[in-house]
């Protein structure tokens, strides 16, 4: 049932539907078992202000009276002693005993590797290999749990044991439902992302945290393991911190799709709801899910937080191997297509964003590479105003058979109606489609709850002790992954001005300011036809993009290093194969910046594009809601 604010938000008279649909489909899937409590979030009672820049609060839309239930609770440490046991094999692994259907959440990244039972992660079950696999839970999202499961046959794992640096002796006593080697996890990108994004905003995204709550704290020896493997280790039962848990009626997500392919029907499901309602956690749950029969196609349409690429583009991929950490572990997979619309807000370029999304959705459905494949649809939290414009658009362009609206308990986070097919068909509220017959829509309306919510925040801004750091921050940090994985700093081409076209996407500019702009931006390299492209009197000149820009898919993003005029020639940094860069005679530049940090962590004398900060508010950035102090 939904909160009283849902109600207020879409009529008295409406309920959520899931109840009727959990009548119209058999769902026989198992589920495991999980607490009643379908909110993932709880509120911490400590400052954690020094965690989390202040944002402004809204208006709250529940009871005063859960929050003081709450408050009355008292606070009791929980032991994962009690359905767990470990062992220090080295100075970075440990071996987890775990008992049947039984977890523990953690924050930080970990290499798992199972040798008896079952192991779910966000939806993927891990079963014993050979093989460690990385995962990674870090701070600012929803901690990720291992949930261990008994094998269906009773495996001997004594050579295992012994391969991983167990005593003889001891392997041989090691018993357990879900017996699992953990192993610290170290890599180049993740050091490069940690130290960058330092500079400027001290957070601890991936390791371990020393001063936490008390009653977060284990005994000695889980403390022991948490310093080998650089991870805090968290009951299930806590609930002061952003855990994942799986929403009550998921499961009706799987079946739709199985109903879909039991009527030959190409399974297309688009997640829809406002900012921070967890679209892309459920999307990932499920492309997790759906991985288990074939692999899926994942359509991106966020541009703010991508979840296959950085900020700022549209994308779709196909899914082979399972998402085990959020968007910024993932921007290095491949992609079909990506399409930069050089904007991370669509206010300001509605019409390019539905241009892009109709390139993308066809695409989809006419590459033969996609048939029969599940379509997962990943939207942007905009909810109101243009933002419903352009979703409604997309759903009729995209014909789904399932949509999953997420709502809520803030109305302020929720469409204003119900995504029903009749609704969406004859609804006005469009930016470039026309409601009437020519939208035959027929699909599936599931609505869930929000996961994670805190369950008594005052507001849709509230924070926890790990909660969600600013949205910038954020960002910023799928931009240093993307440097980091590609191998920051990037080679380094000389190619002539005049074999290029450039362009700016975010604004207007004199095309006389053009090599301003451009220089140390961030640029998407691809190829223009000649019909768009207007030539320089000056043949030793760059050309410039025509008035009517258009889709042309991304070959790759560089940074532009220098210009030198004098001979002609601009220095690009990328790391994309030579035999494609050749290709490339287009450059576009947008609002997706270099990251200050990786300028600012150069301690060099002399160091280019930085300059000393004057003492004079006047010279600071400009800011939308904030005046100089004087």
């Amino acid at each position: 049932m939904p909160h009283k604010s849902q109600k207020i938000a879409h009529g008295s008279e409406k309920e959520i539907n899931v109840e009727s649909m959990r009548n119209l489909f058999s769902n026989g899937g198992g589920k495991r078992s999980r607490p009643k409590n379908s909110e993932n979030d709880a509120p911490s009672e400590m400052d954690s202000s020094a965690f989390n820049s202040s944002l402004v609060s809204e208006t709250s839309d529940f009871d005063q009276e859960e929050i003081a239930d709450e408050e009355m609770e008292e606070v009791v440490r929980k032991d994962l002693g009690e359905f767990m046991k470990f062992k220090i094999i080295s100075k970075d692994k440990a071996l987890i005993i775990l008992n049947d259907d039984s977890g523990f959440y953690f924050k930080g990244k970990l290499q798992i590797k199972v040798l008896r039972g079952k192991l779910e992660i966000l939806g993927h079950t891990l079963v014993p290999s050979n093989k460690f696999v990385s995962v990674y839970s870090p701070r600012g999202y929803s901690l990720l749990d291992a949930h261990g499961y008994k094998g269906d046959a009773e495996e001997l794992i004594a050579d295992k044991l012994l391969a991983e640096g167990v005593g003889f002796d001891e392997s041989k006593l090691v018993t357990g439902d879900c017996v699992l080697v953990v192993k610290k996890l170290s890599e180049t990108w993740t050091s490069f992302l940690q130290k960058n994004l330092n500079v400027k905003t001290k957070l601890n995204l991936l390791h371990r945290d020393q001063n936490i709550p008390e009653e977060w704290q284990n005994d000695e020896e889980i403390v022991d393991v948490e310093k080998v493997l650089d991870v805090n280790l968290l009951h299930p039962a806590n609930s002061n911190s952003r855990l994942f848990r799986v929403g009550d009626n998921w499961d009706l997500a799987l079946t739709s799709v199985e109903i879909a392919h039991k009527n030959s029907v190409t399974p297309r499901l688009l997640v829809a709801g406002g900012k921070g309602v967890g679209k892309s956690t459920f999307s990932r749950w499920l492309t997790n899910k759906l991985l288990v029969k074939s692999p899926v196609v994942f359509l991106d349409l966020d541009p703010g937080q991508a979840e296959l690429s950085v900020p700022g583009y549209l994308s779709v991929g196909i899914i082979t191997q399972p998402f085990l950490g959020p968007n910024f572990c993932n921007v290095d997979r491949p992609l079909e297509m990506s399409l930069y619309l050089g904007d991370i807000n669509v206010a300001n370029c509605p019409g390019r964003f539905s241009k892009l999304t109709k390139t993308l959705i066809d695409f989809v459905k006419e590459d033969a590479r996609f048939q029969n494949l599940p379509v997962v649809v990943n939207t942007m939290g905009w909810c109101r105003g243009v933002g419903l414009m352009l979703v409604i658009d997309t759903i009729r362009y995209l014909q789904p058979t399932t949509l999953v609206q997420l709502h809520s308990r803030f109305h302020r986070k929720n469409y204003p109606y119900s995504l029903d097919h009749n609704t969406v068909s004859t609804s006005k509220d469009c930016w470039d489609s026309s409601p009437g017959t020519s939208h035959r829509l027929s699909y599936s309306l599931l609505e869930f709850l929000a996961v994670p919510e805190s369950v008594s925040a005052k507001d849709m801004r509230s924070k926890d002790y790990w909660g969600l750091p600013d949205p910038r921050i954020t960002r910023e940090a799928v931009l240093l992954s993307y440097l980091g994985k590609a191998g920051w700093p990037s080679p380094v081409y000389r190619i002539p001005l005049a074999s290029l076209t450039l362009g700016v996407l975010h604004t207007k500019v004199d095309c006389t300011a053009l090599l301003a702009v451009m220089n140390l931006a961030l640029v998407d390299l691809c190829r223009v036809e000649e019909k768009y492209v207007r030539k320089p009197d000056n043949s030793s000149m760059y050309s410039v993009l025509g008035r009517n820009v258009p889709v042309m898919p991304s070959l790759g993003m560089g940074l532009v290093r220098n210009i030198d005029m004098s001979a002609g020639v601009l220095y690009l940094a990328t790391s994309i194969p030579t035999s494609v860069l050749d290709t490339v005679n287009c450059l576009l530049t947008g609002s997706t910046r270099l990251p200050d940090s990786v300028l600012l962590s150069h301690k060099q004398k002399g160091a280019p594009y930085l300059a000393s900060s004057s003492a004079n508010p006047l010279d600071s950035a400009w800011q939308r809601h904030h005046k100089p102090r004087m």
